[in-house]
This record gives C-alpha cells, structure tokens and sequence, in this order.
C-alpha cells in the first residue's frame, strides 16, 4: 500500500468452499491488521447472514467481500448479483473482489459486468491483495446505474478527450430562406 492503513475497525467477509482458502486469506488479513473477519463456506450461508444485517443491525454488514468464484451450488458470480439487487441499498455497495483460479480475460470481464470491484486470481499472494485492498480504498469507483448494469463504473483508464480523433461528425443542416421559397412558388 502506499499509505499505511488502520485496518483493525475493517470489517471483512471472507467466502470460499476450500477451508484452507478461508484460512490463507484470513492470515493475510490479519497480517495487515484486520481484526473483524466473517468467514463462510458457501454463499447462502453469507447470504443469510447478511439478510440478518440488513434487517437488524446494519452496522455489522461487511465493508468488503472476498469470494470464490467456482462453489456450488450457487457461484461467486451468484453472490455478486444478489448483492447489486439487494432490496437494502446499503449492502449495493459493499466493495467486492472475486478470487478464481481462472484468469482469462472472459472471467474477468464477466467479474466486472456482475458488479465486482477488483478480481484476483489464485493463487493469491499478501501483496496482491493488498494492491487489491489499496485500489479500494485510494481509488474508489462512483456506482453506476443503468438498465442492465449496477455497480461500480466499468472504465479504468482514464483517457483525455481528443477532438480531432471524435467519429461523430456534427450534423449540418442547410439553411434555406422561406422567402425566397415563398417567391418561387406563387
């Protein structure tokens, strides 16, 4: 991280179906100081738990998420989508990253288009996750929303506007005078 962080108060949840997984990421985080880890084994377990957030205490819902992608019977991908959609808008935007052991472009789009903050790939080292971790909190994404997508903005990169390379063309309409018209046609 560029700046060092107090990461005691960082409430963090931790799903995947491997408990050596759940562990290694655990060890990390608590390297880095995080002291209020939630781990669950699938997503309906962390689903429910966070229904009980939503409904009686707020306060205690995650501020990130680290999830498997590949777990049965519901996916990391699952979990993601139900977050974006919760009926409590406060969990819409619960900073998410998805772990896979899968690292093609295809994954990580498809991580991205559900609504995933960042993506890492396993196996994972403490530094990854922290430059994970640092996006985060250095550099979070406005949400957007929009017919088919809600989430945090998509575009990365930002590239400054060149005029001279703009496709659209601005459209010219031609000026015609009425009264000439009008002479023409008695």
């Amino acid at each position: 991280m560029t700046t060092e962080y107090d990461l005691q108060k960082v409430k963090v949840a931790i799903v995947d179906d491997s408990p050596f997984m759940i562990d290694l990421i655990r060890y990390m985080l608590e390297h880095l100081g995080c002291r209020h880890i939630r781990p669950a084994n699938d997503t309906a377990s962390l689903m429910h738990e966070l229904d009980d957030c939503a409904d009686q205490d707020p306060t205690n819902i995650p501020d990130i998420i680290i999830s498997d992608w590949a777990m049965k019977p519901s996916t990391g991908l699952d979990l993601i989508t139900w977050l974006r959609q919760h009926r409590q808008p406060a969990l819409h935007y619960t900073p998410f990253i998805m772990l896979s052991a899968y690292s093609t472009r295809d994954h990580v789009i498809a991580a991205r288009n559900a609504g995933a903050n960042e993506f890492l790939t396993k196996p994972l080292s403490t530094q990854t996750l922290v430059q994970r971790l640092s996006r985060i909190i250095e550099n979070p994404q406005p949400f957007v929303r929009a017919p088919a997508y809600f989430g945090p903005d998509r575009r990365r990169r930002a590239v400054p506007y060149d005029l001279a390379r703009e496709r659209r063309q601005p459209r010219s309409f031609p000026i015609r005078d009425m009264d000439e018209d009008l002479k023409s046609h008695p």
